[in-house]
């Protein structure tokens, strides 16, 4: 249950909360984390990795420099944000993992999406046929495989 959900269910309207949180700097209190850097780094020895966010590219760049360190873009092969020129849609519409996965040159079938939301990340996954990995939240849903934090998922890529 995300805060757009909450927002929603309290009469909101959930267009307008996506235009006001989108550009907002969301880095505050963020720091770096080596170990999911160094995942990222051995992922990429093996496969491709892109990054699909409904954050525009200001918001994603600051994050990701927090989280990742200053060479973050070095460890996707695509990042795809809110307003990426091409890209037809925002996510969670399937058209935007259509377009991410077209600039990894990769089927859906062939693809793992590591998502945190069940609305924005998980079902349009699921509806594409791609592998899905659900981080925090309740164990049990519509996903593949549930992880607690995103640094489990070293451990369970042998099994995928």
């Amino acid at each position: 249950f995300g805060w757009s959900q909450a927002y929603h269910q309290l009469g909101g309207n959930i267009d307008f909360y996506h235009q006001i949180v989108r550009g907002l700097d969301r880095s505050n209190g963020l720091k770096l984390n080596p170990e999911l850097h160094q995942i990222l780094d051995g992922l990429r020895v093996k496969t491709k990795i892109g990054l699909l966010t409904k954050a525009i590219v200001p918001t994603t760049e600051a994050i990701c420099a927090k989280i990742l360190g200053d060479k973050w873009q070095d460890l996707f092969d695509a990042v795809v944000c809110d307003g990426t020129p091409g890209c037809p849609a925002e996510k969670p519409d399937p058209r935007a993992f259509e377009f991410t996965l077209g600039k990894l040159g990769v089927a859906p079938e062939r693809a793992a999406m590591v998502g945190d939301s069940l609305a924005d990340d998980i079902l349009p996954a699921v509806a594409l046929g791609m592998l899905t990995i659900m981080v925090g939240g309740e164990e049990a849903g519509p996903w593949d495989l549930h992880i607690a934090r995103i640094e489990e998922l070293s451990t369970h890529l042998t099994n995928i």
